[in-house]
């Protein structure tokens, strides 16, 4: 089973391919470290576990696909939501062929009972 991505990409036809590619024989997800330094980094910048950092271009490294839920993009627009986590991954944007970006503001829980 393919690793559900938070944002349009989860319906693609590519990200199909891809998280077929990704999956070992054990069926866990695989990731790079890259991957996972990308997902450290935005975790600990929006102070969220939901992160998601996928390499779009085959294991390469020259494009990603990056999603971040966070209460720190709550009031703000896309644009800045956007440059806000380009602004935590410049470094490694410098390296990178293209980088796609998707932001979420969590849903208001009820905590009335």
């Amino acid at each position: 089973m393919l690793r559900r991505l938070v944002g349009p990409l989860a319906q693609s036809a590519r990200a199909t391919r891809l998280g077929a590619r990704n999956l070992h024989a054990s069926g866990a997800w695989h990731s790079s470290q890259a991957e996972e330094d990308m997902a450290a980094k935005l975790r600990e910048a929006f102070n969220t576990d939901q992160v998601t950092v996928q390499d779009d271009s085959g294991g390469c490294g020259a494009q990603y696909m990056v999603v971040v839920e966070s209460e720190a993009f709550r009031g703000l627009s896309r644009l800045k939501q956007n440059r806000l986590v380009t602004g935590v991954l410049r470094e490694e944007i410098s390296q990178m062929h293209a980088i796609r970006v998707f932001t979420r503001v969590p849903e208001p829980s009820d905590t009335s009972a």
